[in-house]
């Protein structure tokens, strides 16, 4: 009976240690897991968050360039559009003056005929919208492209939605000015409010009178709208970044996905 205790203690002296050293070791080894479990969590939203600042900083930069892009589009699209305009103002300009040189001779009325015959039905612009106004000195319509109904009334008393009056504010600057840009809000007959115009005036001294033509404001910013559109759409950056716009009324602009 005292050798079997003796047996027992001695198996529990030799295999105590080695229980004692797995153990150890296991317990060891979980730590080190667990060590290792959380330092890779950190590590990889340590990962996640640099990505994100990474990709706000991306995004924040191509949505900076390309706010830069659209407002130097714009000007550059409303000065196009500028020039469009006051060439060809121009070019009726100088018909005028072709004319005139050709029936000097003729009275002055002869001569505007002429010119109303040559310039009247003329239509420019891509959707064959723009067309041409004579106006005299004195506020007498002389040619309407449009309205024809206009031509030999005087407007001097023609004012636009906010009361101002657009033949006399031009007739003031034509006295200091020969040939200028200028904003008024026009209603064509087919129209149901005023519109902006941007338009070019030019003044023919001989003849007493100036031509003029404008294209309404809303019109360039459509073009440049689409313009806009096509550029987000078409807009891409990384593996699946895009743009999208909204205007503030809240309708979608583009939206690239």
């Amino acid at each position: 009976m005292l050798s079997l205790k003796k047996q027992n203690i001695t198996k529990w002296i030799v295999f105590l240690p080695a229980f004692a050293i797995l153990l150890t070791f296991g317990i060891t080894l979980i730590i080190v897991i667990s060590t290792e479990q959380a330092e890779y969590q950190k590590a990889v939203e340590h990962a996640r968050i640099e990505y994100v600042k990474r990709s706000k900083i991306q995004a924040k930069e191509r949505v900076d360039k390309l706010i830069d892009y659209i407002n130097v589009n714009e000007k550059f699209v409303m000065n196009e559009a500028k020039d469009e305009i006051k060439n060809i103002v121009n070019l009726a300009y100088n018909v005028i003056v072709d004319t005139d040189i050709e029936n000097s001779k003729l009275p002055r009325e002869q001569i505007l005929e002429k010119i109303k015959f040559k310039l009247r039905n003329t239509r420019f612009f891509n959707d064959l919208s723009g067309y041409y106004i004579i106006f005299g000195l004195d506020g007498t319509c002389v040619m309407h492209g449009e309205n024809q109904a206009l031509e030999g009334q005087n407007a001097l008393n023609l004012q636009d939605a906010n009361g101002h009056y657009i033949i006399r504010g031009t007739l003031e600057r034509l006295k200091k000015e020969d040939a200028f840009f200028s904003e008024w809000d026009w209603k064509n007959p087919t129209d149901k409010t005023y519109r902006k115009k941007i338009g070019y005036i030019k003044k023919y001294a001989p003849l007493n009178i100036y031509v003029g033509s404008g294209r309404y404001e809303d019109e360039i910013r459509e073009r440049i709208k689409k313009e806009t559109q096509k550029l987000l759409l078409n807009t891409r950056y990384g593996e699946y970044g895009y743009i999208f716009a909204y205007d503030y009324n809240g309708n979608t602009i583009a939206h690239g996905d």
